[in-house]
């Protein structure tokens, strides 16, 4: 592991600690792949292989600089909002945050709950909610 305080995200790091994906055997996996959601994934990988058929090289979008890919990922989702839903915005903005994800270097990598959690205690925040939201009633 790269860092002892956070995993890095290609790790999979052994870890006895009591985890459902810790199997004993192929080491702790410290991120929840599996809650992903699988159609968005399709979606964006479609967008990247028709990049790719289109003469893009696979890692070209890595030429442009993370502003960009920021400010072509809003294009998108207001493209998407305005009703222009032929050139699969959302899929092409998803696919913008992603290579913005991957080239950044400023934020560090969320550390993920590793410890069990203490079923009587009421989660501090709502499934899908970040911390710059406003709480909802």
């Amino acid at each position: 592991m790269m860092n002892s305080e956070r995993p890095d995200i290609m790790d999979g790091a052994e870890d006895p600690r009591t985890d459902p994906l810790y199997d004993g055997v192929g080491g702790y996996i410290p991120f929840a792949y599996h809650l992903l959601p699988v159609r968005a994934l399709a979606k964006a990988a479609a967008v990247m292989r028709a990049g790719e058929r289109s003469g893009r090289e696979p890692e070209g979008w890595r030429a442009i600089p993370i502003e960009e890919q920021i400010n072509h990922a809003i294009s998108h989702l207001l493209a998407y909002l305005t009703g222009r839903h032929s050139e699969h915005h959302l899929a092409n903005a998803c696919c913008r945050v992603m290579m913005a994800l991957d080239m950044d270097t400023l934020e560090v990598l969320p550390n993920p709950l590793i410890e069990p959690v203490n079923q009587d205690e009421p989660p501090p925040r709502r499934l899908g909610q970040c911390n710059c939201c406003p709480q909802r009633g």
